[in-house]
């Protein structure tokens, strides 16, 4: 039996223990043996969602004296520990009582985290004990129509309650909101009453404000490759290190290590996973870099570590095979790589910074309706918008979660972004509710990578 036929076995066992001790009414180790369920096999929902009936089941008692410095010791032990590890102690303290670590866990669910079931169960929970910074980040979510539609007078139902406890934040963000809308209002008068004032142009005046737009688009278009990836015969390995793909064998020369990294818990080094490769190919017109004849990805998602490795120069006689020392349940399926050209221009809202003179153009066309314009033109003259996709070059395709922006320094190039697709739909072994993104800048003055991974928490 292997490892994951162990771990599969395993959660049902954990599983079959956690309904039976609900059934008696032993909530605590019901609340145990299913959280370790969703550990063993995260991938089966009917798990997540058996833990969370567990968790509202439980609820989340008022922490007593007596149990106080238990739960500091562990909320304190649990910020010394890697993410994997510290869920466990983050539930035994909020199972004490302790708000803080509750909101620890609801925050940084590794395995799982904030659209599953048990995460929802501990937001009602946090809610029901109105504690401050649920209510805050409940109200803000409102607000701003994160994760549903916009609802003001909820926003300020759960803002209000939180500070009413003594949450500045929350004082602070009321205002904000209050502000925001009266500017709102007054951004959509404004714009009302410019477009009575300034109809769009017809006849010869359109058309030609029309080209305008059309020529700045053209100049502002960056070329962009997509990852096609297909899953054919896993060619052996000699082949496969000279060839553009995700998992199996990556190339290596005589003298290279397999990438690890250094485990600050045990100070121990763990090796990486092998993403992908993918050489410079001149049939294509999008390549990598200038200088770069091959590009490799290594990651380990669990700890959220990830390598990039540039070959600037190969020498295939000297290539080796190195076996992935990792366990075979772990390491993602053999997938070829190809590359489909087409080009790119920026998100309307990224153009106002990347491409400003394209979004003055869109407003000539149709005062007060330039987003519509630009988007309408880009479609007809067939370029391609940042995509939820994996490609080299053109523009990045922004997360909700992400914290990047766009790049304006002209050193900087737009190198690759990777994306991976909640709940195992892709090909990387990404098992989780929310999708992420790898994204990578290539320096042209220090020939370095900048890169950023991002977890869309949706």
């Amino acid at each position: 039996m292997n490892d994951t036929e162990n771990e599969i076995e395993n959660a049902s066992l954990c599983f079959d223990r956690g309904k039976e001790a609900l059934k008696r009414n032993e909530n605590d180790i019901a609340v145990w043996d299913l959280f370790r369920a969703t550990r063993f096999d995260f991938s089966n929902k009917k798990y997540h969602a058996a833990f969370a009936d567990a968790l509202l089941k439980r609820g989340l008692t008022p922490l007593n004296a007596k149990d106080a410095p238990r739960a500091k010791k562990l909320c304190a032990e649990a910020d010394k520990r890697r993410s994997l590890l510290r869920l466990d102690l983050w539930l035994e303290a909020a199972l004490l009582g302790h708000l803080d670590s509750a909101f620890s866990l609801f925050k940084d669910f590794v395995v799982a985290v904030i659209t599953t079931p048990e995460a929802d169960a501990l937001e009602k929970l946090l809610l029901a004990a109105n504690y401050p910074p649920s209510l805050h980040r409940a109200g803000i979510n409102c607000a701003y129509g994160m994760g549903g539609p916009r609802d003001l007078k909820k926003a300020f139902g759960y803002l209000e309650r939180a500070a009413s406890l003594g949450y500045a934040e929350s004082v602070r963000s009321i205002e904000n909101i209050k502000q925001g809308e009266k500017e709102r209002i007054e951004r959509e008068e404004a714009a009302r009453v410019y477009m009575e004032q300034n109809p769009p142009p017809k006849g010869k005046e359109k058309q030609a404000a029309e080209e305008a737009l059309a020529q700045s688009l053209h100049a502002h278009a960056k070329k962009a490759a997509l990852f096609v990836f297909t899953n054919e015969k896993t060619p052996p390995p000699k082949q496969q290190i000279l060839q553009s793909h995700i998992g199996g064998y990556p190339y290596f020369e005589k003298g290279v290590t397999w990438p690890c990294y250094v485990n600050e818990e045990d100070n121990q080094k763990v090796p990486l996973d092998f993403l992908l490769q993918v050489f410079q190919d001149d049939a294509n017109s999008v390549a990598l870099p200038e200088g770069i004849k091959l590009l490799q990805i290594f990651y380990d998602w669990n700890e959220r570590k990830h390598r990039i490795t540039l070959y600037r120069q190969l020498n295939t006689e000297k290539s080796v095979l190195i076996k992935n020392p990792l366990p075979r349940d772990s390491k993602i399926k053999y997938h070829a790589i190809s590359l489909v050209n087409v080009d790119m221009l920026p998100d309307y809202y990224d153009a106002e910074i990347l491409a400003p003179e394209t979004v003055t153009l869109a407003g000539k066309v149709h005062p007060g309706n330039g987003e519509s314009v630009y988007y309408r033109l880009c479609e007809k003259l067939g370029f391609t918008q940042p995509l939820l996709d994996s490609y080299l070059g053109g523009y990045m395709g922004e997360m909700d979660n992400s914290s990047r922006g766009q790049k304006e320094d002209k050193n900087i190039l737009n190198f690759f972004q990777i994306y991976l697709e909640s709940d195992g739909e892709g090909p990387f072994r990404w098992r989780r509710w929310d999708d992420a993104m790898l994204y990578a800048y290539y320096d042209i003055k220090t020939k370095k990578v900048q890169s950023e991974f991002v977890i869309n928490y949706d």
